[in-house]
């Protein structure tokens, strides 16, 4: 068996709990398939090595595999992105929502895109005429919308509801919010068209109307990232 060590740990186990350190303190964001089935494999192999009486994995052999997990190939380590480079780019889409109905968009974030900067801004307009010939003249009540961003980790954050034609967010991410969600997936940016002001006749006291189902949304995802450098042949 190997001498003990200070702390009352082993050799052999001073390494697995440097490696679980690593993995559930330091690391927390590392995928978790890469912990399961290092933690439980490594470990049945140190006892079943000394059970059996056979020779144990060297130092240099551990300390390869925690080098591999604070950062090497295959890993989610933050320090992958140390020579990522700032970029920026703008997202622009228009789409109807129906009332009481919403949409959903999608704003890449992986192991090779960081990003540091949203400025979201969501507009929509009224119309202007009701839909056939009437012979009345009717004016459209305002659409009320409301938008939230779905964080990778599953918080949320509300940009508002507003009847006043347009949304708008700007935040910028701490370097340990950018850290923390590392690895985690996309940022959702979710729309719902609340209500939709029903068209009333003039003079009617909101008695004469007729249904209004839905608006045209414009979206601008303007983005500040982090990216790995773009290769020029």
């Amino acid at each position: 068996m190997a001498d003990s060590g200070k702390g009352g740990f082993s050799s052999i186990g001073a390494y697995l709990h440097q490696i679980n350190v690593l993995l559930f303190e330091k690391n927390k964001k590392i995928m978790y398939v890469v912990a399961l089935i290092t933690i439980p494999g490594l470990t049945g192999l140190v006892f079943k090595l000394e059970a059996d009486d056979a020779d144990m994995l060297g130092r240099d052999q551990i300390n390869d595999i925690i080098a591999m997990l604070e950062g090497g190939e295959g890993s989610w380590d933050f320090a992958q992105t140390r020579d990522f480079e700032q970029m920026r780019g703008v997202t622009s889409l228009s789409e109807y929502v129906r009332e009481r109905a919403g949409t959903e968009v999608q704003i890449t974030a992986d192991n090779e895109k960081v990003i540091e900067k949203l400025i979201i801004t969501i507009t929509w307009t009224d119309e202007i005429d009701p839909p056939g010939m009437r012979l009345r003249r009717y004016q459209n009540q305002p659409d009320t919308f409301s938008a939230t961003l779905v964080w990778p980790d599953g918080n949320n954050t509300s940009l508002g509801q507003t009847d006043t034609g347009r949304i708008s967010f700007d935040m910028t991410f701490s370097k340990q919010q950018m850290e923390e969600l590392y690895g985690l997936g996309n940022f959702r940016l979710v729309i719902t068209c609340i209500s939709a002001g029903d068209w009333e006749a003039r003079l009617s006291a909101g008695i004469l109307t007729m249904p209004d189902n839905g608006n045209d949304i414009s979206v601008e995802i303007e983005e500040v990232y982090w990216a790995p450098p773009v290769e020029v042949e």
